[in-house]
């Protein structure tokens, strides 16, 4: 039995985050919890063929009722967003990309994208308690390390 991912209304993937106009060639197909996005040729052409497991570019994750932005989807949608997309300096954005959470006032949004002028960085929690903590893969983070001569 073959399974066919269910398009996904852009709509319904960023309620919160206000998308609107996208690009028309873009399509949105969920297959689980995770959300590709495909242009429309891409995906004419992979239904013509066999053996396609998977196609687009991972875009969005579904928490509950809820989606976010991975890095890239917030770097495709991101131009196109209206609201609920934080700016942040350089140092944050670092921080950012190391995985710690920043302090924010942020009303009415329980996910926000981050972004630092034209690089988007994918999107965060927003928790009671005023901070933003990031959805980022632990594999995707910067990791710290130490130098070998103590410097």
């Amino acid at each position: 039995m073959k399974h066919t991912p269910a398009k996904v209304d852009p709509a319904t993937l960023s309620k919160a985050l206000s998308v609107d106009s996208l690009p028309p060639n873009l399509v949105f197909i969920e297959s689980g919890r995770k959300v590709r996005c495909v242009t429309k040729a891409a995906l004419e052409t992979a239904s013509t063929l066999k053996g396609v497991v998977t196609m687009g570019v991972y875009a969005a994750k579904r928490i509950g009722s809820e989606y976010y932005f991975s890095i890239e989807g917030s770097q495709l949608l991101g131009p196109y967003l209206k609201e609920r997309v934080l700016e942040v300096s350089a140092g944050e954005a670092e921080d950012w990309m190391r995985g710690a959470p920043m302090m924010r006032t942020v009303s009415e949004a329980r996910i926000v994208v981050v972004r630092r002028g034209w690089l988007f960085m994918g999107s965060g929690r927003v928790s009671r308690d005023g901070k933003v903590y990031p959805l980022i893969p632990k594999e995707r983070m910067i990791r710290s390390y130490r130098r070998v001569d103590g410097g």
